[in-house]
């Protein structure tokens, strides 16, 4: 805008310079004809006149003087720079800065629209739960055999040993009625049965991992099937007799894989991961994951070629702890022995490939607008409680004893809590519809109206309280500031990214969030964390909010707002500044469209509609519109002249 503005101010010295003695008054009064001067003569010559004849003069003089001034305004020259001046302003600054404000609004559109299809399925993945579970209490658990005929064609041919629910059911019938019955004869016919059930859960395939309807139906079928056994397995998991409790645990562990389940999956990593002691025989196990993560790798660069994507990189560094700890590919893995599987080891080696899936799913699912569960995803309020639990013992673990086993692990666990805090954000955020309520946009006006309804009929108050969301934003935030070593780096990274959300959950006005932001950038500590909250201070919806509470009357929060938009303006304007070169080119960028969203607010919708619907047809002046709203324009007047006052000379 600045250089646009440079040739404005050229065209009108060009213009004084060439045009100046055109336009002086002599020529003026040549060309509208005699002046009567009597009003400018000696009131002795005036003496004989009447009052009416001179007050009749005055209004002819005062009427001779508004033609000059209109003749001079009106004059060709005038109207012709008016004309170039106005066709740079329009066409070179605020057709594109509109045409800009139009697609940050269709973003924040696009955004409404995503959380519109989530709440949506969530609602109707709680009411087909609700109704699954009516029908399992009145059937006892019985599942149709045409509903198993179903899902079961689906399962591709090509899989090893594909398996009938009924025949898992009768399977786990039989096994759990004949333990029960031994046990009380002889206690130790647990450890043999649950030993000799083993194999029949280690040929259970690994089917589909990624998120998607067809998965999710058919392992909810094996789980309902295996539900008795399952829990019984659990409590075998929790004896103090490790002869019993550990064929139990890998049973579970290997059970919930084949499964695909986050949710069976968690409270057995939450096990594994604080026991450094017990040794468990996975390889085969971990072989099989290594097949199919090679497998899911091919397809996920496959679709990348196709889609001709360059901006999907996978996120490296669990494929990276797999390989140097010589656990992928499969001619590695062969060569470990056995005693390095302890539990601690082998939590962080499921965890990474569950990371890998995560990243790769990530945004195809956030996209789609679904909530499927998966080997890395379950949105449930316990997996919030889990990873949180899991966060915080890891805290005071590592503080003492920092492995990288356990950084990797924390590094994960910070990942995956980032990735269910932004469904839970997107679920409960209403601020960008706020603000398209606020637009002339009719369209986007009626899209509000149903993503509202979706959002004020979903409680989501079990997924978190107030004192939760405190205790989450301080340990996130304590992971953000923990910069120190550079081993640390992707862990602050997530953390910091993770921690907005939160920051966006508990967050009671948008100045707190402000503020907030503010008081780290303005201390600059913590550059990872900076770098985040400037990205976060960047988007769309930020400014958004941003302008529209400072275009509000005169209040607290309005004020504090400009002390926080000064603070950065001298920030940038400082040849000092605390800030790196890239960090002050983001906060120029912030300034810059803070004040080109503003300038699009003080614009009449009218006015608005005609530049975007022709802009080139603009270059005449037309009648001031004074529909202008007054807070808004002594905002931002304000605004320039603190600019000018504090920063130009």
């Amino acid at each position: 805008m600045g250089q646009h503005l440079s040739n404005v101010n050229s065209k009108l010295v060009d213009w004084a310079s060439q045009y100046g003695t055109k336009l002086a008054p002599d020529s003026i009064i040549a060309a509208n004809g005699k002046e009567n001067i009597s009003p400018f003569v000696s009131m002795k010559t005036l003496a004989d006149a009447t009052t009416n004849q001179i007050l009749s003069s005055e209004k002819l003089l005062i009427k001779q003087i508004q033609n000059y001034l209109l003749s001079l305004s009106k004059a060709n020259e005038l109207v012709e720079i008016n004309a170039e001046i106005n066709k740079i302003l329009m066409e070179s600054c605020f057709a594109p800065i509109i045409d800009r404000y139009q697609s940050e609004l269709q973003g924040l559109k696009a955004i409404v629209d995503k959380q519109q299809e989530l709440q949506k399925y969530f609602k109707k993945t709680i009411r087909e739960k609700n109704i699954s579970l009516g029908e399992t209490a009145t059937s006892s658990g019985i599942i149709e055999k045409s509903t198993v005929a179903n899902e079961i064609q689906h399962i591709e041919a090509n899989e090893a040993q594909p398996f009938s629910c009924f025949a898992i059911n009768l399977l786990a019938s039989l096994l759990l009625v004949s333990i029960k019955a031994q046990e009380r004869i002889d206690p130790s016919i647990a450890t043999q049965i649950i030993t000799s059930a083993s194999p029949l859960f280690e040929q259970i395939p690994i089917r589909n991992l990624s998120p998607d309807e067809l998965s999710s139906n058919i392992n909810s079928l094996v789980s309902k099937s295996l539900a008795p056994l399952i829990n019984y397995l659990n409590e075998l998991s929790m004896s103090e007799d490790h002869a019993l409790a550990r064929p139990a645990v890998q049973i579970l562990l290997t059970f919930s894989i084949a499964h695909g389940s986050f949710k069976d999956l968690l409270p057995i990593i939450s096990r594994l991961i604080f026991n450094s002691t017990d040794i468990y025989n996975v390889r085969d196990l971990i072989a099989k994951m290594n097949n199919k993560l090679t497998e899911t790798i091919n397809q996920f660069e496959q679709s990348k070629a196709i889609a001709k994507s360059t901006t999907d990189e996978l996120s490296l560094i669990s494929l990276e702890y797999l390989t140097f700890n010589g656990v992928f590919p499969n001619a590695k893995l062969a060569e470990i022995d056995d005693t390095i599987f302890t539990s601690e080891f082998i939590s962080s080696v499921i965890l990474a490939y569950v990371d890998i899936y995560n990243e790769i799913n990530l945004n195809k699912q956030y996209q789609n607008g679904t909530t499927y569960s998966s080997i890395s995803f379950e949105f449930h309020p316990n997996t919030f409680k889990q990873l949180f639990h899991i966060l915080a013992q890891l805290t005071t673990i590592i503080a003492e004893n920092p492995k990288p086993v356990l950084n990797h692990i924390l590094t994960v666990c910070v990942r995956l809590f980032k990735t269910h805090l932004r469904f839970l954000s997107s679920m409960k955020s209403t601020i960008e519809r706020e603000l398209l309520a606020k637009t002339e946009d009719e369209l986007i006006k009626v899209t509000q109206d149903t993503s509202k309804e979706n959002a004020d009929n979903i409680d989501l108050g079990a997924f978190v309280n107030d004192d939760e969301l405190n205790k989450w934003f301080d340990i996130l935030l304590q992971f953000a500031c923990d910069d120190q070593k550079s081993e640390r780096a992707t862990t602050c990274r997530e953390a910091s990214k993770a921690l907005i959300y939160v920051m966006n959950l508990k967050a009671t006005s948008f100045t707190e969030n402000l503020s907030f932001i503010h008081k780290y950038i303005i201390e600059n500590k913590h550059h990872i964390l900076v770098e985040q909250l400037i990205v976060e201070l960047n988007k769309t919806v930020t400014r958004c909010n941003w302008v529209e509470i400072s275009s509000r009357d005169n209040t607290p929060e309005n004020s504090e707002l400009s002390t926080v938009l000064h603070s950065f303006i001298d920030l940038y304007f400082n040849s000092t500044s605390i800030l790196n070169d890239e960090q002050n080119q983001q906060i120029q960028q912030v300034l810059m469209s803070f004040q080109q969203f503003f300038l699009v607010r003080l614009v009449p919708p009218s006015r608005m509609k005609k530049i975007q619907l022709q802009p080139t047809d603009n270059n005449k002046l037309d009648e001031f519109e004074l529909f202008i709203d007054k807070s808004s324009a002594l905002f931002f007047a304000q605004h320039i002249a603190y600019i000018l006052r504090n920063h130009l000379n």
